[in-house]
């Protein structure tokens, strides 16, 4: 699901989900990743309840927030980043690489399928679903 100006909500999705604006905010619940989430002018938000085995997560803008809602049970490596916000991040970590107050590279778990969340002016979280 693509638009240019406005916002993007899918609810209640069964599978994977694509959504990307240039001018809004992007809000996705799914039942099961993979998710790839974009705005320019807008927060991203992912609510995903089941990852699959490869199942990767991408979100990203430029002006907003980046927020994710994933299982507490969670095997993946995390790339995080902000230019102007702060990082929270709701799991234990082990960092792979470079960390600092705008930039978190580590792994969860075991490791395997990659999250990237990303903006440039605004907060990244990422959180457990609470059950």
């Amino acid at each position: 699901v693509s638009t240019i100006v406005g916002s993007v909500h899918i609810d209640g999705a069964g599978a994977a989900v694509v959504a990307h604006t240039i001018d809004g905010t992007v809000h996705a619940s799914t039942t099961h990743g993979p998710v790839v989430l974009s705005s320019v002018n807008g927060s991203v938000f992912a609510h995903v309840d089941t990852l699959a085995d490869s199942g990767a997560i991408s979100a990203t803008t430029v002006n907003g927030s980046v927020t994710a809602e994933l299982p507490p049970q969670l095997d993946a490596n995390v790339d995080a980043s902000t230019v102007t916000g702060h990082i929270t991040i709701d799991y234990p970590l082990t960092r792979t690489g470079e960390t600092s107050s705008r930039h978190v590279s580590a792994m969860l778990g075991a490791g395997g399928r990659e999250i990237r969340m990303g903006t440039v002016n605004g907060s990244v979280t990422l959180k457990k679903i609470q059950s």
